[in-house]
């Protein structure tokens, strides 16, 4: 098993596509694939342990994902706010505390999620492709799988800084034209 990480980006806009072009690279089927939003950022020098141990102790799992400060998912925000601190330090003792306070632990969400991160083992994805376009990919896969009964985890021990129009507001969306 391996975990292979990716920061997709579609230049025809159809991001779904490009999901399950980088799941088709996967050499196995046991191998997982961590996607990032290009906005993202980890804040802790062992992320990759972090997700690593997760995959390990829950392998079982449809999808992972992780806390964050800028989603329209309230599940995923740290402590279900949306943070528009554009303090990077403020988000790294976040991350410091997350770290610590979640270690080993990916708890249940049953809701769809947004996918700043997202992880997926490719056995799963043959079963469950990615739908096409740009807009609600995430929202329709973590749909799909919670519906088939998957379980859909959340790395407690993770926590992304996500852009997420900080500077031009959450209803700029000139980029997704």
């Amino acid at each position: 098993m391996a975990i292979y990480y990716f920061t997709p980006y579609a230049l025809d806009k159809n991001l779904g596509a490009a999901y399950n072009h980088y799941m088709e690279l996967l050499p196995n089927d046991n191998d997982w694939a961590c996607f990032i939003d290009g906005d993202a950022m980890f804040l802790t020098p062992d992320w990759g342990h972090l997700i690593q141990k997760a995959v390990e102790k829950f392998p079982e799992t449809g999808m992972f994902t992780c806390y964050t400060n800028r989603v329209g998912n309230k599940q995923q925000l740290y402590r279900g706010i949306f943070n528009n601190n554009r303090d990077m330090v403020a988000h790294r003792n976040i991350a410091r505390v997350c770290h610590e306070i979640g270690k080993n632990r990916a708890k249940k969400l049953t809701r769809i999620i947004s996918g700043v991160m997202m992880i997926v083992q490719k056995k799963t994805w043959k079963e469950f492709h990615f739908k096409d376009g740009l807009l609600t990919v995430d929202n329709d896969i973590s749909q799909r799988l919670l519906d088939a009964g998957k379980e859909v985890r959340l790395i407690e021990s993770i926590y992304l800084l996500h852009y997420y129009r900080l500077a031009e507001g959450r209803k700029f969306k000139n980029h997704l034209l």
